[in-house]
């Protein structure tokens, strides 16, 4: 799979989308090395919706000036792309799941130029793990208690494993409400692109919400940069 994300362990015949869902976000594993993971009973249930995925994922090859890679894809339902940060719940079951995966930086030949002289060398694939997950640590989600059932709000804020800049922070919401639909939220830094998707266990997989990063790219989590504020309704932006 793409570097930094995604299941380590490959899909089975038969699998449906919610079957891998609940295989790659759920339990012990399914991780590469230098990725972090941990899991919450929220409390909050919404039975028969399914496994509800929020990922953050960055579109572009590479990122920080090339100095990390990037996901480099597109918004898609296939619960094994790559990821940077995935939220996932399970609506039966009120388990809740925060990876944050390894940050990486692909390598490659290079060559290097000094007048007449051209060297030609292999630079090898680098790693940095993700930080630990832990309460006020740089990768943390805080479950915010609703007042009415079925309705899961967390505050996120995640890092990179290389750097000490650009933390992202902000808060996701899923509400299934019995007279409008299922309504999401997303308000926080601008960065990085954001997807949610629902799988059922019987049916085809359906987007609650897609929003793309801030052209400033990675410069929105600087304070006072760019911010998000995005509501959806049955996946259609408000």
């Amino acid at each position: 799979h793409a570097p930094g994300g995604g299941s380590g362990e490959p899909s089975r015949p038969n699998d449906t989308n919610y079957d891998q869902a609940v295989r790659a976000y759920f339990g012990e594993g399914h991780y590469l090395d230098g990725d972090q993971h941990k899991e919450w009973d929220s409390g909050v249930t919404s039975p028969g919706n399914g496994i509800v995925l929020m990922r953050f994922f960055i579109h572009q090859e590479t990122v920080t000036f090339g100095l990390l890679d990037g996901d480099n894809r597109g918004f898609s339902f296939d619960p094994n792309a790559s990821y940077r940060v995935a939220v996932a719940w399970n609506t039966d079951t009120g388990r809740v799941a925060l990876t944050v995966t390894r940050s990486t930086l692909k390598g490659g030949w290079q060559t290097v130029t000094n007048g007449r002289v051209s060297i030609r060398y292999h630079k090898d694939d680098q790693m940095w793990p993700a930080h630990p997950i832990e309460p006020g640590g740089d990768n943390d989600l805080t479950l915010v208690r609703q007042p009415v059932g079925g309705y899961l709000a967390a505050d996120y804020r995640v890092l990179n494993g290389r750097f000490p800049l650009f933390h992202v922070g902000g808060r996701v919401e899923v509400k299934f409400d019995s007279q409008v639909g299922t309504r999401t939220y997303i308000g926080g830094d601008d960065y990085p692109d954001f997807e949610i998707n629902q799988y059922y266990q019987h049916d085809r997989p359906r987007s609650l919400g897609r929003d793309e990063m801030s052209e400033l790219r990675e410069v929105a989590t600087f304070p006072l940069m760019s911010h998000r504020n995005v509501y959806w309704t049955n996946g259609q932006q408000q």
